[in-house]
Parts: C-alpha cells; structure tokens; sequence
C-alpha cells in the first residue's frame, strides 16, 4: 500500500486478466506484471533488423515518473522501473526532487546500461543530466571576486548550496546580508575559488536579493 500511495497520478500499462460483479459494481480484475514482463520482452529481449533491442546503452528514449521523493525519483521505462538520485538529474544541486518533478509526467532520459537476459532479472541504469552540456569549462571561466547570481537549493549546517546560470554549482560557507538564506531565494554570489575535483564554485553570498516566501 506504501508503494501505491506513493503512485497515485501515475500511469500504467496493465492487461485484463478477468471481471468481478460484485454488491452490484463492475470491477475489471488487471495484472500489471504481466504487462511489464510484455514490455520488456519487446523492448529488451527482441532484437530489431540492426541487430539490436529498441532499449540499449546510450540510447535516449521516454520514461514515465511514477513517483518522487525529496532525493530521488522513480521511472518506468518500457517495463522495467529504476531510481535516478539527484544527483544525475541535473549538473546542478537539486535539493528537492519533489520541487521540479511529479508522478504523471514524461522526461527524456539517457539509458546508461542494461542488465539481464530475461524479463524476471533485467535492470537498467539511467540519467537526465547527460542529456545537457557538461558546465565545468564555464566553472573554470570563473574568476575569483566575479559577480553572480543564483538560486539557494538548500541550507545544511550553515553550508548554503547555491545554482549559478547555466547550471554551475557553488557553496557558501558566509553570507554578509543580516538574513539567513533559505530555500528558493535569490542571492547575489561572489566566487572566491574554484575547486575542481568537487566541480564547483566556493564563495560568499553578498546579498540576499529576493527572498522565497
């Protein structure tokens, strides 16, 4: 039941495996596992006139969100269900999955590798953020004391996780407006250092342009 809550909004694909009359309500009797286990038999396991599935690594196709929690969302592509975490949703921070994606929409997604040659063992892995530009050469066009704007993603023991434009990551560890940066505002950031092997920008939030209340 904790699963099904947790799905409600999402569409399914099932097959009809009986009917049931019962205090006087029509009711259709549905197997969704066996419509999976079809899905994935077409998808994964027959090949095509290439030689190949219509599911394979690299390749980019529809998935269906079937439901969201504040670090991860779970897809369904073509019968076969994976978790994506935050952090291969986006090059930037995603503090609450729940903010930007809901049970019953579509996203494009980056088939990443596919395990398993019957329908009860396959696994596929999957990403959305490799379907944009990879930001860390404007990360590195940064300059120490350059003047940026950002969004907060989220505030954890007095670290703030700020999204700069195009998706560039960044940290504050000091903010000199008199107000505490929360979730969602606007805040002018000054970068005071890049560290490469995190792939984001450390710095400082000068001003708290526009709070998310």
């Amino acid at each position: 039941m904790r699963v099904l809550n947790r799905m409600m909004g999402a569409e399914i694909d099932f097959i009809v495996i009986g009917t049931s009359v019962e205090d006087e309500e029509r009711a259709a009797v549905a197997s969704r596992k066996s419509a999976m286990f079809r899905l994935r038999r077409r998808y994964y396991l027959n090949n095509g006139s290439n030689g190949k599935p219509q599911v394979y690594p690299d390749r980019i196709v529809e998935a269906r969100i079937v439901a969201v929690s504040e670090l991860a969302i779970r897809v369904e592509i073509f019968g076969v269900e994976t978790n994506i975490r935050n952090r291969d949703l986006s090059w930037g921070f995603v503090g609450d999955c729940r903010d930007e994606y809901f049970v019953g929409d579509s996203v494009q997604v980056r088939v990443k590798d596919v395990e398993g040659s019957t329908p009860e063992k396959l696994s596929i892995r999957v990403d959305i953020k490799s379907l944009t530009k990879n930001t860390r050469e404007k990360l590195l066009a940064l300059n120490p004391q350059t003047n940026c704007m950002g969004k907060v993603t989220d505030v954890d023991n007095g670290v703030v996780f700020i999204n700069l434009v195009d998706g560039i990551k960044a940290i504050s560890h000091k903010c000199f407006d008199r107000r505490k940066p929360g979730r969602g505002d606007d805040v002018l950031f000054v970068c005071t250092r890049i560290d490469e092997d995190g792939g984001v920008a450390i710095g400082i939030i000068s001003r708290i342009v526009k709070r998310n209340i």
